[in-house]
């Protein structure tokens, strides 16, 4: 039973990591797939950005940008052999077509 007064939340989407912690060693390749959480049926189109990784020594292999309406995309990234190690934190970026931003963190470990 519906509360007089109350709308119904409206269909909305979420960038997340599952698992939210990779580890990977200097030297490799790493595949990285942001999901698309969409509560309450949201169906819309989701364009995934990856940040710049540069000057952590990672290249990013098949851009940067990805676009969806399915459950996730995927980024390769090659981290380098010379690049930091311990955890590096990867903020992404996620807008739909109305324009509404979402940021998912991923936690890098690499070693």
């Amino acid at each position: 039973m519906a509360l007089a007064g109350l709308a119904a939340p409206s269909p909305d989407f979420a960038l997340v990591f599952n698992p939210a912690e990779i580890d990977a060693p200097r030297g490799s390749s790493v595949t990285i797939n942001a999901f698309i959480s969409r509560p309450g049926g949201f169906a819309g189109n989701v364009t995934v950005t990856a940040p710049d990784v540069s000057s952590l020594k990672i290249k990013l292999k098949g851009g940067d940008t990805k676009s969806t309406t399915g459950e996730f995309v995927s980024f390769k990234f090659k981290l380098k052999g010379g690049g930091p190690t311990g955890v590096q934190r990867i903020t992404f970026s996620a807008r739909d077509d109305a324009g509404r931003v979402r940021n998912g963190v991923l936690s890098l470990f690499i070693f």
